[in-house]
């Protein structure tokens, strides 16, 4: 989503809201799969999730299986503001 493709209105608006739609989609399978597992959502990957949808879409087979991300009791911890030097 860096660089949009389409050149008129319309067509940015269309192109904003599938990559909407395909977030949301991506969301929606991460929230089932940690809910059927018994986990927490934060341990599974958004680009893990995303991977096997886009194969199926190819018409490719996907994994079967996701990897989750190992438990980070830290990761919720504010990071510190970094100051520039003048």
């Amino acid at each position: 989503m860096n660089v949009l493709k389409c050149q008129t209105v319309d067509g940015v608006m269309k192109e904003l809201c599938v990559y909407l739609i395909v977030y949301n989609l991506v969301r929606l399978q991460m929230l089932r799969y940690a809910h059927e597992h018994g986990m927490d959502v934060r341990r599974v990957s958004f680009i893990d999730v995303l991977r096997p949808l886009a194969a199926r879409g190819l018409g490719l087979p996907g994994v079967e299986r996701l990897i989750l991300n190992p438990p980070r009791p830290l990761a919720t911890a504010r990071r510190a503001k970094q100051t520039e030097a003048i």
